[in-house]
């Protein structure tokens, strides 16, 4: 039986070692570009919940003001059931924003200011005008990353790694005008 020449031997050790490195890199690279998607996802999360609150206080503090009180309802209705699918998720939120900026229109004609420095219902529409730019740069952000996430999992060795992970394609939001 014919033993392979010690420098084949070799060659073939590094060419083994050098692939097991490379595939534990791989896997590496795939768990934390994951990990970045899991994170800005949470983010997003963090900050809708943030403005339910907000968006509950306001509701609380509108409570008996007439002018406003068409909004309010259209905006209770519009929070009940928050952890419905994505494409229900994105219309109550275009609804919520739609509501705010006619909110913020009538504060502005009522106190005369584009600041909003006026007291009470005023300020916490503009806190939820403030929590609305957030989140749409938290969204944005959000999905740079997971089209960047979708974009590496499609060739070979990623998306073959990405599935044996059990990763799969990241969501995407919808740009809310």
């Amino acid at each position: 039986m014919n033993l392979p020449s010690p420098q084949i031997a070799i060659a073939l050790f590094f060419l083994g070692g050098g692939l097991l490195y490379s595939v534990a890199r791989a896997i590496a690279r795939t768990h934390r570009f994951h990990r970045n998607v899991e994170h800005a996802w949470k983010e997003v999360c963090l900050l809708l919940d943030h403005r339910s609150e907000q968006l509950r206080r306001l509701i609380l503090s509108a409570h008996g003001v007439a002018d406003f009180a068409p909004d309010i309802e259209e905006m209770a209705a519009a929070l009940g059931g928050n952890d419905g699918e994505d494409a229900d998720r994105t219309g109550k939120e275009q609804t919520i924003s739609r509501i705010l900026a006619r909110m913020a229109a009538r504060m502005e004609t009522k106190t005369g200011r584009k600041d909003g420095s006026a007291t009470g219902l005023a300020d916490r529409v503009v806190i939820l005008l403030d929590e609305e730019i957030a989140l749409a740069a938290a969204r944005e952000h959000y999905n740079e990353i997971a089209s960047a996430w979708n974009t590496y999992r499609r060739p070979f060795p990623a998306g073959l790694l990405a599935r044996a992970l059990g990763y799969g394609p990241a969501p995407t939001f919808p740009s809310i005008p």
